[in-house]
Formats: C-alpha cells, structure tokens, sequence
C-alpha cells in the first residue's frame, strides 16, 4: 500500500500540474493522451488500494486479519508527527543548485 500511495502522490503532481500549470513538452511526452492516462492511474491505484485492504480469508480472525491498512496509517502518522516535532526545524531546504541544474538541463532537452 505504500508503494501503491508513492504513485499516487507522483501522478497526482503530475496530474495538477498539467491541469493548473501547464507541463512544457517533452520528447517522452504523451501528448493529448496524458491527462487520461494520469486519471486512469489515480482511479486504478485508489480501487487498487481498496483490495489490498480486504482480507484474503473468511472468517477474519487475528491471525489472518490484513494489517496492511492499520501499519501504513501508523507509520504516515508518526512521520508526520516526527516531521514537525524535529525534522522542520532541522530542514536546511531544497538545493537550489540542484534545482537550477535539472531546470536548466530540461530546458536545453525540450529546445533540441
């Protein structure tokens, strides 16, 4: 599940991206074809998520009950716990010269 929910989260951005900003074109760019395919994976990875949770034998016991859903919901709360009882403060921020360096290298990609 949380693999399931790292994909979301990417083409989510991706999706809200295209749809409110705008997404400069790409040689690997899909095109027209992209929104639907982004809207395609959110929809599958949520109905995808919705299975994982179910429990693969009947009837439900504490031995085969799926813990999947109850250790992801636990570790995102202690993450976001420990992000604002010690990380942020401790967070330097984004690398700018990373950043300018991977903007300028898409750039020179979509002008060739």
């Amino acid at each position: 599940m949380a693999l399931f929910t790292s994909y979301a989260i990417a083409i989510g951005c991706v999706l809200r991206a295209r749809l409110v900003e705008g997404v400069p074109r790409a040689s690997w760019c899909l095109g027209a074809h992209g929104v639907p395919i982004n809207v395609f994976a959110l929809l599958y990875t949520g109905w995808m998520m919705v299975i994982f949770c179910f429990p693969q034998y009947l009837p439900v016991t504490g031995d085969n009950f799926n813990y999947a859903l109850p250790i992801l919901v636990f570790v995102v709360v202690l993450a976001v716990l420990l992000w604002f009882a010690r990380a942020k403060k401790k967070w330097p921020g984004l690398d700018k010269e990373v950043i300018e360096t991977v903007m300028t290298t898409a750039d020179k990609n979509t002008k060739d």
